[in-house]
């Protein structure tokens, strides 16, 4: 807790300030999630599944299961406390502060003996469906749901890539060898001479044929690194999204009081 002294300045009296002092407490009972910065959320971007094990890393796997992130950092709300005594200590405004409710509750009480009302008036309960809890289990499960459709239909995306990848590398490799043996019969006829002869026009067409599909099927490979990689990092993204999601509590439907009003 720390307390400091502030002049406030009016509208209708500009010359005469407000004098207030004003005790900033940390409450440890309600944390607040500290914000990324443009750094952290980079690192976050890297080292989202790093507390998970070797063998358990591989998201873009369809056997991969998402399992709750740790527990995100998190600091104490800071409250500030106003008052306009000349003199206060913050430990006895803090304590003056967490007493509000119970002191309201007593007011209200007082309130009511004198129109011989019931003084439990507010005190009986009865238990209701907690319709804010259910709420938002209900989003947390459509979001989960959603996440879980976005990551398969990403591995599935990335299985077809790497096997359009597997099978333009063979076709590659093979064009490759088919490249060089007519490379060889044109270097062959030309060392003979026979550059003239019928037969080696169709065999250089069919080399130049077999260079320029290696160079196409090259590009394409190139292209599909790219996607892929882009389609990686959309992966990633759901899954990290989704370990954020399942780290949150969701506690089953349960039940409240509200006041059961006048007996």
């Amino acid at each position: 807790m720390a307390a400091a002294r502030f002049q406030l300045a009016r509208p209708s009296q500009p010359d005469q300030p407000l004098a207030v002092r004003v005790a900033l407490i940390r409450d440890w009972r309600k944390r607040i999630v500290c914000e990324a910065t443009t750094a952290g959320q980079t690192e976050e971007s890297e080292r989202w599944k790093a507390d998970l094990a070797p063998d358990k890393q591989n998201f873009w796997e369809p056997e991969w299961q998402a399992t709750p992130a740790l527990p995100a950092p998190t600091r104490p709300k800071l409250i500030p406390v106003v008052t306009t005594a000349a003199e206060a200590d913050a430990v006895e405004l803090a304590h003056t502060y967490f007493r509000r409710w119970t002191c309201q509750e007593n007011a209200i009480r007082d309130w009511l003996i004198p129109l011989n009302l019931d003084t439990n008036h507010g005190y009986a309960k009865e238990p209701v469906v907690n319709s804010e809890l259910v709420k938002r289990r209900t989003v947390l499960e459509k979001r989960v749901a959603h996440l879980h459709r976005v990551a398969a239909e990403s591995r599935k995306r990335l299985r077809q890539m790497c096997a359009s990848d597997q099978v333009r590398e063979e076709q590659v490799v093979s064009w490759e060898h088919r490249q060089q043996e007519l490379l060889a019969q044109v270097t062959a006829l030309q060392t003979l001479d026979q550059s003239d002869e019928p037969g080696w026009l169709a065999i250089k067409a069919q080399q130049l044929e077999a260079e320029w599909e290696v160079h196409h099927r090259h590009v394409l490979l190139a292209a599909t690194s790219v996607a892929r990689k882009r389609e990686l990092n959309h992966c990633a993204r759901s899954c990290r999204a989704l370990r954020h999601v399942l780290r949150k509590p969701r506690r089953p439907p349960g039940v409240r009081t509200r006041n059961a009003g006048t007996r």
